[in-house]
Formats: C-alpha cells, sequence, structure tokens
C-alpha cells in the first residue's frame, strides 16, 4: 500500500514507500509527503473496513445456520459443528483484521492529510522566496544569504522552514514505521481460511460409511484405557499417536478420538497416502480442570507413552513417529520427553492448545528422531481460552510454547512471521476478541479443525 512517491523499503512492511538508507533505517523525502496521495489511502481504509464487517457477518450466519438442533445429532453432527465453527472463527478474525487494517490506515490519513499540507506550504513558501529545498528538508537561502540587509533574515527564515519541514518528515516517517509495521503484523499473523475444505469433509470430520473404506482397526486394553490403532503399524509411511487432555478417558471422549483416528487414517488412505494413527490413552487423564493443574497423572503416563513410542519404532523402523499432544496430553508428551528422562522416540511432536510442558524452550525436549533432528510445533486455535492459563514467561505448566522464544512454530509457518512478538501479541488479540463475541468451544475443535493439517 504505497502512498508516498518513491521505492519500497525492503525487510519490513512500509505504506508510505519511503527509503533505506545503508543502515536499515527508513528515509521520507520532501517529494514523497508533497506527493502522498492520502485520498487513496482514505478509500482503501474505508474498503478495508467495510469488508471486514461484512466478512464477520459472513461468519456469524455460517455459526447460525450450523445450528443443527435435533435434525442431526452424533459424531458427525458434533465433527461438522466444530468444523463450522473453527472455519467460522478464521471468518471472523480475518474480518476483524480487515476493519483493524482500515482503522490503522484511516488514523494514518489523518494524521498525514496535515503534514502534506504543512511540507506543501513549507516548500512553497522556501521556493517563492528563491531558496533551495533538498530531499531531507534542508532549505537554502542560496544567494539571498549575500544580499546586504537581507542575508540575515533569509538564513533565519532558511533555518525555521528547516526545522519545520524536518519536523514533518519525522512524523511521516514515524507514521509510516508504525502504521506499516502494525498492518505487517495484522497481515501476516491471519491465514486464510482453507479452500479445500467443506463442512462434510472437515479434516477428521468426516466418518467413513462403508466398510470397504474403514482402515483395520486393532484395540489394546491398558490398565488406564485403551490404545487405538487405525491403520496397519508395520507397513506405514508415518505413525501418527494422538494423546488426549483432560475428561479424555470418559467412554465419549474414547468414542470420538476413536472415530477421529479412523477418519484420519481413511483421509489419508484417500489422498494415496500410508498412514496409521493412533488414540493413546494409556494414561489416567484428568477428569477435571482442578485435577489438571496438578502433573502427577503426566509423571503416571510418560513412562508409558515413551515405552508405547519404543515399540512403534521397533515394529516399523523406517516409518516418521509424530506425537501429537492435546491441551494436558501436551503436558504427558512433555514429561515423556524431559530433560534427565530417557527421551521419547519421535521425529515430530506437535502441541495442540498446551498450557505447556514444564520446558523453557522446545530443544529442551529430549527427542529420538531418526535423523537426529526431532521437530518441535505448537499449535493454537484463535479463540482457545488455554491461553489464559500461561504466559511467555510462567504459567501452570511451564511458559507458552506459543511465545515466540520457546522456538516451536506452527507446522509450515513463515518463520519471519511467525517468530515475531507482534505477531504473538495480535494472536493474544485474537483469541480475546473472539471470547467476547461469545467463542468458549475453541479448545475442543483441534481435531476438527481447518487450520490443523495432521499429516
Amino acid at each position: 500500500m504505497n502512498i508516498f512517491a518513491g521505492t519500497t523499503a525492503s525487510g519490513s512492511a512500509n505504506i508510505s514507500g519511503s527509503t533505506a538508507n545503508t543502515r536499515g533505517s527508513t528515509t521520507v523525502t520532501v517529494h514523497a509527503v508533497e506527493n502522498a496521495n492520502v485520498e487513496a489511502l482514505r478509500t482503501a481504509a474505508d474498503l478495508f473496513k467495510d469488508k471486514g464487517g461484512k466478512v464477520s457477518q459472513h461468519a456469524a450466519d455460517a455459526r447460525n445456520k450450523a445450528k443443527w438442533g435435533e435434525s442431526w445429532s452424533g459424531q458427525a453432527a458434533d465433527a461438522a459443528n466444530h468444523a463450522t465453527d473453527s472455519a467460522a472463527n478464521q471468518l471472523d478474525t480475518a474480518g476483524f483484521s480487515s476493519r483493524t487494517i482500515g482503522r490503522v490506515a484511516g488514523t494514518h490519513a489523518d494524521l498525514l492529510s496535515p503534514t502534506r499540507t504543512t511540507v506543501r506550504t513549507t516548500a512553497g513558501l522556501a521556493r517563492t522566496a528563491l531558496m533551495s529545498v533538498s530531499a531531507d528538508g534542508e532549505v537554502s537561502a542560496q544567494h539571498l544569504a549575500f544580499i546586504p540587509g537581507v542575508g540575515g533574515a533569509a538564513q533565519s527564515l532558511a533555518h525555521t522552514l528547516t526545522q519545520i519541514l524536518r519536523g514533518a518528515l519525522k512524523l511521516a516517517r514515524l507514521l509510516d514505521i508504525a502504521s506499516g509495521g502494525t498492518i505487517s503484523t495484522i497481515s501476516s499473523s491471519v491465514a486464510p481460511p482453507r479452500s479445500d475444505v467443506e463442512v462434510d469433509g472437515a479434516e477428521g470430520a468426516s466418518v467413513p460409511n462403508s466398510p470397504q473404506s474403514l482402515p483395520p482397526v486393532e484395540r489394546i486394553e491398558t490398565p488406564h484405557g485403551p490404545v487405538v490403532t487405525a491403520g496397519n503399524v508395520e507397513s506405514a509411511d508415518e505413525v501418527i499417536t494422538l494423546v488426549s487432555g483432560v475428561g479424555s478417558s470418559s467412554p465419549e471422549a474414547l468414542a470420538r478420538t476413536e472415530a477421529w483416528a479412523r477418519a484420519t487414517a481413511a483421509d489419508a488412505a484417500a489422498q494415496g497416502k500410508n498412514v496409521a494413527v493412533v488414540a493413546w490413552h494409556g494414561y489416567p487423564a484428568p477428569g477435571d480442570l482442578t485435577s489438571a493443574i496438578s502433573k502427577d497423572a503426566a509423571k503416571v503416563g510418560a513412562p508409558a507413552l515413551r515405552e508405547h513410542q519404543r515399540q512403534l519404532r521397533e515394529r516399523n523402523p523406517h516409518a516418521k513417529l509424530q506425537v501429537v499432544g492435546y491441551s494436558y496430553g501436551s503436558v504427558v508428551v512433555g514429561e515423556a520427553a524431559a530433560k534427565g528422562s530417557d527421551g521419547l522416540v519421535a521425529d515430530e511432536v506437535r502441541l495442540w492448545g498446551s498450557p505447556g510442558v514444564h520446558a523453557e524452550k522446545a530443544e529442551d525436549l529430549q527427542l529420538d528422531a531418526k535423523d537426529g533432528q526431532g521437530e518441535v510445533h505448537n499449535e493454537h486455535v484463535p479463540g482457545d481460552m488455554i491461553r489464559l492459563t500461561t504466559t511467555p514467561e510462567f504459567g501452570v505448566h511451564g511458559k507458552d510454547p506459543a511465545a515466540p522464544d520457546f522456538n516451536a512454530p506452527p507446522r509450515g509457518a513463515d518463520g519471519a512471521s511467525e517468530g515475531s512478538w507482534s505477531s504473538y501479541g495480535w494472536g493474544k488479540i485474537l483469541d480475546l476478541y473472539l471470547m467476547q463475541r461469545g467463542e468458549t468451544d475453541a479448545h475442543s475443535s483441534y481435531m476438527w479443525s481447518p487450520e490443523v493439517n495432521v499429516r
């Protein structure tokens, strides 16, 4: 969004078109401010606000239409509800972000307009007096300085005009940096809704209907709960283990995770991929949030999870092993991979809606990967209230894994945009925005969320 004449400084968003000097700072010229297209910026600001409002309204309409009531119920309906709500949240945050960009651009235009007037008036006065005006705002009296009785006054006037111009250019530069940085942060923090997901075919939302599409299922009972595997571990190219959290030992939760494992394996097969998916319930999951404050259950589950992953490697030494820690399940994963432990056999760990993993950074997790380079990714669905339990410095189960200095970016994320504190802060704002809009179920949506692609 260039509104000044000039080239764009590299390395950061820049709505003024200012140029960069050799030290990396930005310079705004007199010519650029004089010719700033403030009117176009105002038009763009109004467009962003208008379109953003319409997008958020579409999100509200989608939520209302997805209330099936008694006409449709069961696992498929629940999955579709979660998928629709998650997609609506994406639309809503995109609309809110668009409106915010519009407000920032509008404020920029409001402040830039009088600045442009000041520069035009001051530079015009200097030129009328036959003085020269440089690009950086310096006014020179030139030959007027040598005219007896006039030279002193001319030089004094030139100095005054220089101070006015340079003050205006400084304000324009600061506006450019502040507005450009804000818009860049907002733009890079909101992923566009996926176009390949429909309500009935959302990730993990579909429950295979035909017997031919169902993957083979292995069910092993443990003292704390079943370990259900969809697909063939011995021949799979990848094995995904899901470790669920609070309440996951209930019959309803067990049915949901088993259905998710079946659907995920079947969806992968439909894409020509050979993936086995394990819904692992081999630990006594906390039954409520009060119990989840303690890491006792995670300590009990950690050795069992390590043994489970070790056996998977023995059964298939060539498969990629991915472990997904969902909510309190991420605490279990963190305990299994804690410093001083035997480590967790995994090539990739993904943390969904994590309240913390009792580690200062991702590198503290001990992963036994095939290539020795285990990956750790954190994924957070907008509106998930789990962020209220942790901060970048501390939390019930440690610092927020979404914090930039934890070094666990979302899978496939652009490191430059996802690793900044400004993006992290904007994510917090989006959470609060959705919460005040009435979002209370985002934390339950990960298995069906369009933002989260498990493969």
